[in-house]
């Protein structure tokens, strides 16, 4: 589904959608990942960071947004999880997708494989990536084509904001919070 999503970007475009309005910009992204240093420092956490600890990490996010920011953008359902994905009558349904809008093709899938209601294992991990390359006609490609740093968007990866390397797993982590779950905390130091 998120490969039919993605393939639907032009006419989204062509039709002059509202999520052909809305991008993951840096404004977005930013907003987000403020949302997540407040409520993953403050709300979870209850730490008080030092001000060259707040500076560094701020610094850090900024770079994320551009980053993500700068990245080909696609249509992303923007909450794609197990929750969000509906069966009936032999048919896979997509809900909850009022939050639409233009952003990074791998948006969508780390927040399934990474989802706060489902731990998939790697091996699983492994084979919905390389199926969703061989869907976009990129089989074959390396997991590091989609996912720069590869497997530590979820696993710590030595640096000193190691949690940093997937944004997208820190939203759920800090969604899930605030919805009361402690599903996603598994992800996060």
């Amino acid at each position: 589904l998120i490969a039919n999503i993605q393939k639907a970007t032009d006419r989204a475009y062509e039709t002059q959608s509202i999520a052909s309005r809305l991008a993951f910009d840096e404004a977005k992204l930013s907003w987000e990942l403020d949302f997540f240093f407040e409520h993953y420092f403050g709300s979870l956490r209850a730490e008080t960071l030092r001000h060259a600890e707040v500076a560094e990490l701020k610094a850090e996010l900024n770079d994320i947004a551009a980053e993500l920011a700068a990245a080909p953008r696609v249509l992303c359902h923007r909450d794609y999880h197990s929750r969000n994905l509906m069966f009936h009558g032999g048919t896979l349904y997509i809900i909850d997708f009022q939050d639409a809008r233009m952003g990074p093709d791998t948006y969508d899938l780390a927040s399934l494989l990474r989802d706060s209601y489902v731990d998939l294992p790697w091996s699983v991990v492994d084979e919905l990536i390389a199926y969703f390359l061989a869907l976009q006609g990129r089989a074959g490609e390396r997991l590091a084509a989609v996912f720069p740093h590869g497997k530590t968007f979820v696993q710590p990866s030595g640096g000193h904001f190691p949690w940093l390397d997937d944004p997208h797993v820190l939203a759920e982590a800090i969604h899930d919070h605030l919805k009361g779950g402690r599903g996603c905390l598994r992800l996060v130091p």
